[in-house]
């Protein structure tokens, strides 16, 4: 490449050049001139973003940030279970004592009887609302 704006095209492409011919290439003031040109517009055209370094930018925090998403919901269903298994086994009675189970349940005496008559506490009518 002997042609300088070729060799500087070459260089901000990310092709492998010789570093004389590139330091020669930089040292006259047309080629440092066109590597500021060809960087300027690179920059305008990719908003930014180098071209070899477009894929990585996207493609890492997309993969890390979905691992750790799916590493809370492994978790979490992991531990919805044991939570749902210690449930079920407590529900279940595993632990009572058979005989305490088997006896009949007794209510506590009441405190307060409330007696309705009918006119008194209310007025029973036929019909409609």
């Amino acid at each position: 490449m002997t042609n300088v704006e070729e060799l500087i095209a070459a260089f901000a492409d990310g092709e492998p050049v010789a570093a004389g011919d590139l330091k020669a290439a930089l040292a006259e003031a047309v080629g440092r001139d066109y590597l500021i040109d060809v960087l300027a517009l690179r920059r305008l055209m990719n908003d930014g973003v180098a071209p070899a370094d477009e894929g990585r930018r996207s493609a890492r925090p997309t993969r890390l940030w979905l691992t750790g998403v799916a590493a809370l919901i492994v978790a979490g269903v992991g531990i919805g279970y044991l939570a749902g298994r210690g449930t079920e086994l407590r529900e279940s009675g595993a632990h009572i004592d058979q005989t305490a189970a088997d006896a009949p349940a007794i209510a506590p005496a009441p405190t307060h009887v409330i007696r309705m008559e009918n006119g008194v506490i209310w007025n029973e009518r036929a019909g409609g609302n």
